[in-house]
């Protein structure tokens, strides 16, 4: 065909159709997939993994925050489990997932507490994830292939940028946060492949007039692609990328006790991925990722105070703190993550059936090795709280994951109709204690190329994190005598330390089960997409309480010495038992949901070019913790009180009905893209079922159970023991709309520029809280951001 010219055009807003929108696709995995790609990326402009994750149906669109940790959240309407539920979320990259199960960053296991910004025992942050190296991002919402193990709620693919791309150079700012980036993709030489390079810097403020509260991240990353073997179609990608984020609270000189405190983390990732012609088609993937992780505290407290910080139990001599004195904690931590996989797929065609198999095993190594958590300066115990102590994080034993999975796809077409049985299975050793089978099934059947019937079932499980297997010992430090002489060298404090080493072998792996089915409709460019779903999950660990009744032994001055310590003797027959709380992690957290999840797209106007998506969802979780609950006389009261009721766990419900319309009008002359989502509050609903404001029994002051008769609990001798009755009431706001625009424009040389308006029309609605009398303001304010995209 003499003359024929072919000319590839560059993906841009000149042609007709640009994707700004999470769309669900009929995805490898056989079941819910939303795909999300690189102009819906630009589109939002997106700064972290939390903005691209807003375009999904049932989430909102929110102003980028970095001040705090983000966390997705996927089909869970629950507020109080959404740790449990993020942290049973996977994240791959390129095919390498991201792991947080080494991470052992907190200031006090005994109460549960990470201090700071830190996501020990958490999903992956999403602040430190860089996006101007993602092409793309498919989010498996549903039941994902039995390839992905060590999760309970999903995963997230994301694949990077490779392969030769013009230069460019990125900047984003808000009112609280700015962004720089660069990146390329060169051609090497003869048939060296490709080289991909990107680097990128943020720094946010927590609010636009306080400049106290700051975060910063540093991105850098190589991508090296290659054919290695034309004979058997090689290709490799090795990549190496790096990564620092730090928390800053800045000292100011206003506060009367002035506290600093700082996070920091520097990644380092290595990984390799590849595919050969062997055995069918051969992939693999081998990562491996080491963070040094450094958390600091340090805080100026008023004494004075017994100084103590023993490591076992025993009662200690001490004297005190000066009367304004600084106590700061250091916490460094290590976690090495290393992870290999390799499969192997063949394709078959048995008469009529169309036959592909993949079979597979998977290796996760996590440990941390870090020095561990030291306490400096004038150490102080923790009054009434259970405190820690210094720890050596080098010292936990590692985790460990063996699997192999299999997967066969059946798929066979009619004249009218095609179906495809999607057969997998995977079995998991975990920590070598733990021998799991998980199950995934899905079911595709289509009619006409205009209808589709979806199901699809699968099992799943997540590994315990190594800081709920080994929190460390719980300290609780009572004051026996507390002897303050104007005389520093008279001064003396008695303080008994109790020492107790929860023992957490007991720790299941959580488990997830997903159930859905849906049906889709498509003709004339005109689609429906309906989900139902019904994902579970059991065994989640979480704290639960724990009561520990100590003996406090009363001593008494005998002597005073001049310019000596007292002497000093214990009181006979004069103990007093002190109960005390902590939090130890146990398989307590049940948590379920029912939802729907509908996509409706008619077809696009070609007069004027204009798109139309609504997208929404309708979600109802039920959590449960099936431990008792402990709660102190004193708290119901506000007086002196030693015995602490048992309450039964009360399960939380919350429904919440979300939608988002959203008009694309798309000027391809111009390129220009103008979006225009309309957000719908449409119903929330917070409810406790059942719940119960008496006690059914109580640990009185030396520790003995004691269980209230039925008829016994709401009379006047267990008065202090009631749960205020407002407790478990909620005001549900109203429905309420927001409105937020989006504009990018696109020059001829590539150079674009984008700005976007949260809630653009400044509409904030109130209602009035009639429990606490106070108004609530719906939305946050008008917020605004500009991107520009120079190519060089």
């Amino acid at each position: 065909m003499e003359g024929l010219v072919i000319e590839l055009i560059e993906a841009s807003l000149q042609i007709d159709e640009v994707v700004v929108t999470a769309r669900q696709t009929q995805s490898r995995q056989g079941t819910t997939t939303y795909r999300i790609g690189e102009d819906a990326i630009k589109q939002v402009q997106a700064m972290s993994l939390s903005d691209i994750m807003s375009l999904l149906p049932g989430n909102k669109v929110t102003p980028p925050k970095f001040n705090s940790p983000s966390q997705i959240n996927l089909r869970n309407a629950s507020s109080g489990a959404q740790s449990v539920n993020s942290f049973g979320t996977s994240i791959v990259i390129d095919g390498t997932p991201l792991s947080n199960d080494a991470n052992m960053q907190a200031i006090n296991p005994a109460t549960g507490t990470s201090g700071g910004t830190n996501v020990a025992n958490r999903g992956i942050d999403l602040r430190e994830v860089q996006v101007s190296n993602i092409e793309s991002v498919e989010v498996v919402a549903g039941v994902p292939s039995a390839k992905y193990g060590n999760l309970t709620s999903g995963t997230v693919l994301i694949t990077r940028k490779a392969g030769q791309t013009p230069t460019y150079v990125n900047f984003n700012t808000t009112p609280t946060s700015y962004q720089f980036g660069a990146s390329r993709g060169f051609r090497l030489p003869k048939e060296y492949g490709f080289l991909n390079t990107d680097v990128d810097y943020t720094y946010s403020n927590s609010r636009p007039t306080e400049k106290a509260h700051y975060f910063q991240r540093v991105n850098f990353g190589l991508r090296w692609s290659a054919p290695l073997k034309k004979d058997i179609n090689w290709t490799n990608t090795t990549s190496f990328s790096f990564g620092y984020n730090k928390d800053g609270l800045k000292n100011e000189k206003d506060r009367v006790t002035p506290n600093y405190s700082e996070t920091n983390g520097k990644n380092f990732s290595f990984a390799v991925n590849g595919r050969a012609d062997l055995l069918g088609t051969l992939n693999y993937n081998f990562g491996i990722s080491y963070s040094n992780q450094y958390s600091m505290f340090d805080r100026e407290a008023e004494g004075p105070v017994p100084i103590i910080q023993p490591t076992e139990s025993g009662t200690y001599f001490t004297t005190y703190s000066p009367l304004r004195f600084n106590q700061k904690t250091v916490i460094e931590g290590g976690p090495l993550s290393v992870f290999a996989r390799v499969d192997a797929s063949q394709m078959k065609k048995v008469g009529q059936f169309d036959l592909s198999f993949m079979t597979g095993m998977e290796y996760n190594y996590s440990k941390n090795l870090g020095k561990g958590r030291v306490t400096s300066g004038s150490a102080v115990m923790s009054s009434n709280m259970p405190g820690s102590r210094d720890a050596k994080f080098h010292e936990v034993p590692a985790s460990t994951i063996f699997a192999v999975y299999h997967e066969t796809d059946i798929n066979h077409k009619r004249e009218n109709s095609s179906y495809l049985l999607r057969l997998g299975g995977r079995y998991d050793n975990m920590n070598s204690n733990y021998n799991l089978f998980s199950p995934r099934l899905s079911f595709t059947a289509r009619y006409y190329e205009t209808f589709r019937v979806r199901a699809a079932w699968g099992l799943s499980y997540k590994a315990p994190s190594m800081l709920s297997l080994h929190p460390g010992p719980v300290y609780f430090d009572i004051t026996n005598l507390s002897y303050y002489h104007n005389d520093p060298a008279s001064r003396l404090a008695i303080v008994t330390t109790y020492v107790h080493q929860p023992t957490n072998d007991h720790l299941k792996p959580s488990k997830g089960d997903t159930k859905e089915i849906g049906f889709d409709f498509e003709k004339r460019n005109f689609s429906v997409r309906l989900t139902g779903f019904i994902k579970e999950l059991s065994n989640g660990i979480s704290t639960s309480d724990r009561l520990m009744v100590m003996q406090k032994q009363n001593y008494r001055v005998v002597s005073q010495p001049v310019g000596e310590k007292p002497v000093v003797e214990a009181i006979p027959g004069d103990i007093v038992y002190l109960p005390r709380v902590y939090s130890q992690f146990v398989n307590n957290e049940e948590l379920k949901t029912h939802g729907l999840e509908l996509t409706i797209e008619p077809p696009r106007i070609a007069a004027t070019n204009t798109s139309f998506m609504l997208s929404g969802s309708l979600m109802k979780s039920s959590n449960y913790q099936n431990t008792p609950k402990l709660r102190s006389s004193q708290i119901n009261t506000n007086a002196q009180g030693n015995r602490y009721g048992v309450y039964e766990s009360t399960e939380y419900t919350r429904t919440v009905s979300t939608a988002n319309l959203t008009v694309i009008q798309h000027l391809p002359q111009l390129r220009m893209l103008i979006t225009f989502i309309t957000e719908l509050n449409i119903y929330e609903n917070r409810d406790a079922k059942d719940p119960s404001n008496f006690a059914f029994a109580y640990y009185d002051r030396m520790g003995n159970y004691i269980e209230i008769p039925q008829s016994a609990r709401e009379s006047e001798e267990y008065k202090d023991l009631r749960v205020p009755v407002n407790t478990y009431t909620y005001i549900d706001p109203p429905f309420y709309p927001n409105f937020h625009l989006q504009i990018r424009k696109e020059t001829k040389q590539g150079h674009s520029f984008s700005f976007y308006a949260n809630n653009c029309l400044w509409y904030n609605p109130t209602y009035t809280n009639d429990v606490t009398n106070t108004k609530i303001r719906l939305n946050s304010k008008v917020s605004f951001g500009f991107g520009v995209s120079v190519k060089l």
